[in-house]
């Protein structure tokens, strides 16, 4: 066989305009194979090709206290990232060139403090088309992110008011349902949620 074996065509590079004390902590990718790096000190996110090239960096307009939260980029390449910014939970919409469309600080923090850190978690379904978003510090909530607006709808409540409780992780089936897992503040008390009608149980 004279063919040549490519294993892996990317290098060990460092990110554009990203500080050198900070780390990547998530990643995802379009329909076109494009790379997305969430991260940083401030707030960024950057996007490479195929091959590894970088093609540009945003930095969020988020400063001060930031928390990061997750990354989730639709398949014709916008990406969407959340956070915590002085204690309200963002999301940002950030467009294939790298363009801010749009930050829903104003609608989230609408919600009351108790979705002060709503945004822990951003996830699609298979086919991309419905963004759920989920989390919060004092009660579990799911909502649903308006992908034009940014506007979020509260679709599921997890626990009672008494419970504390924080959704950590969410995942979908090929049918489109979510599943997330909880934590109860102060205890070690867990719970697997299913949405859409699914049943929840504890571990």
């Amino acid at each position: 066989n004279t063919k040549e074996l490519t294993i892996d065509p990317w290098v060990s590079i460092s990110i554009p305009n990203w500080f050198s004390d900070t780390a990547a902590f998530d990643i995802d990718v379009d329909n076109s194979d494009n790379v997305y790096v969430y991260g940083s000190r401030n707030i960024k996110v950057s996007k490479f090709s195929p091959t590894g090239t970088p093609l540009w960096t945003y930095t969020s307009s988020w400063m001060g206290d930031d928390w990061y939260g997750d990354l989730a980029v639709e398949g014709n390449g916008n990406a969407y990232i959340s956070g915590k910014n002085h204690g309200d939970a963002q999301i940002q919409k950030v467009s294939p060139t790298g363009v801010p469309v749009w930050n829903n600080f104003v609608a989230i923090t609408n919600l009351g403090n108790d979705f002060q850190e709503l945004a822990f978690r951003l996830k699609f379904n298979p086919s991309k088309t419905t963004l759920v978003t989920a989390g919060s510090y004092m009660l579990a909530r799911v909502g649903t992110v308006n992908l034009t607006t940014g506007d979020v709808v509260i679709t599921s409540y997890c626990g009672s008011p008494s419970t504390a409780t924080e959704i950590r992780s969410i995942c979908t089936n090929p049918k489109g349902q979510f599943f997330g897992v909880t934590c109860k503040s102060g205890t070690t008390l867990a719970r697997i949620v299913g949405f859409n009608d699914l049943p929840s149980f504890f571990l």
